[in-house]
Parts: structure tokens; C-alpha cells; sequence
């Protein structure tokens, strides 16, 4: 059912843990940061879903900076830079957990939307890039598959460490690190993506 020869592919290799370790990230932040507004600090899901709002406005702002800063530099720079912005959210959050300010967490989602929403259109390219013509329909399910499981994998896990509310705080630190730290490898990895075809 999935053809091995795309696995020849540098971006495509590239591409499958960047989808993966994003879906863990931009999932699991959702769904952390909707618990600890609304069961650790008490606000509405009215509220809640407010604070969100300065992240996805900046989301719009991201997909539509991704085209052409992918077409003037290649999509190595937005897909690096995205992750590292995500990196800098996850990891602001971990740090100004213990303050309880949802003013704080509407901030700091903003960098997790724009980085997200500015690495995810060229990794996609580069997922198409690298395979023949005739398997990009194989090679873009497959790569949303390991998207998807990221974001399953991380709502099963981070939930599992949110669980307890007297030790909600830990676990969503526990949780942001684990993603910064997927993410931050991703970036790292994501290095290696070249400006032309990788196949």
C-alpha cells in the first residue's frame, strides 16, 4: 500500500517527522492550554477560546507570508524559522505556567500559530518535490497519516500527564518541553531540506 521508493527522497524523509513533531505541538498546545484556562484558572469556554483568537489572527498572517518567503528564499527558512517560533512559544509557556495570566498564554500562542502556519505549506511542497509525479497522491497521504498521529499521540500522552489537578502545572510543563524538544529536533533536521527537488 505505500510504495518504499519514496522513502528514497531526502524531503520526503525530512518531511514526515516535521509533520509529525508540528501536529504534536500545535495539538497538544490546544489542548493543554484549553484545560488550564478553563479547569486550572476557571474560565468560560467563552473566555478561553477568546484567548486563542491572537494566535489564529496571526496564523492568517503566517500562510499568507509562507508563499512568498518560500519563493524568494527556498522553503528551508520558513520551515526552520516556523518550528523555532513554535520552540519559543512552547517554551514561554513552560516558563510563565506557574503565573496563571491568561493574558500570558493568548501571547504566547501567537508564535505557535504563526511559526506553524508559516512551515506548514513548504513542507508540504517539499513533500511533493521529492516524489515522481505519479505517487504525490500516495506520498501527501501518507504524510498527513504521520500528521494525524501526531496529533492523536499527543492528546493521549499529554492528557495522560494533565490528568491530576494537583499536579496540572507539572504536567503541562512536562508536555510543552516534550514538544519543544520534537519540534527543536525537527528544526535541526529540516537544515538539510535544499531549495530544489530532493528526489
Amino acid at each position: 500500500m505505500m510504495p518504499l521508493s519514496l522513502f528514497h527522497a531526502r524531503g520526503f524523509r525530512i518531511a514526515l517527522p516535521v509533520g509529525f513533531a508540528f501536529m504534536v505541538g500545535n495539538y497538544g498546545n490546544v489542548f493543554v492550554s484549553s484545560l488550564f484556562l478553563q479547569q486550572h484558572l476557571g474560565l468560560s469556554p467563552l473566555r478561553a477560546g477568546l484567548a486563542f483568537l491572537p494566535s489564529a489572527a496571526f496564523a492568517v498572517v503566517g500562510n499568507l507570508s509562507s508563499g512568498p518567503i518560500t519563493n524568494r528564499f527556498g522553503p528551508r527558512l520558513p520551515i526552520v524559522g516556523g518550528l523555532l517560533l513554535m520552540v519559543g512559544g512552547l517554551l514561554g509557556l513552560v516558563l510563565t505556567a506557574q503565573l496563571g495570566s491568561p493574558l500570558l498564554v493568548a501571547l504566547l500562542t501567537i508564535p505557535i500559530g504563526a511559526g506553524g502556519s508559516l512551515a506548514m505549506p513548504p513542507v508540504t511542497g517539499v513533500v511533493l518535490d521529492g516524489v515522481e509525479a505519479d505517487l504525490a497522491g500516495t506520498a501527501s497521504a501518507v504524510f498527513n497519516t504521520f500528521r494525524q498521529v501526531g496529533g492523536a499521540v499527543a492528546i493521549a500522552v499529554f492528557g495522560a500527564f494533565v490528568a491530576h489537578p494537583e499536579t496540572f502545572v507539572t504536567g503541562l510543563r512536562i508536555s510543552f518541553v516534550v514538544a519543544a524538544a520534537l519540534l527543536l529536533a525537527t528544526a535541526l533536521l529540516s537544515l538539510r531540506i535544499r531549495r530544489a527537488s530532493t528526489a
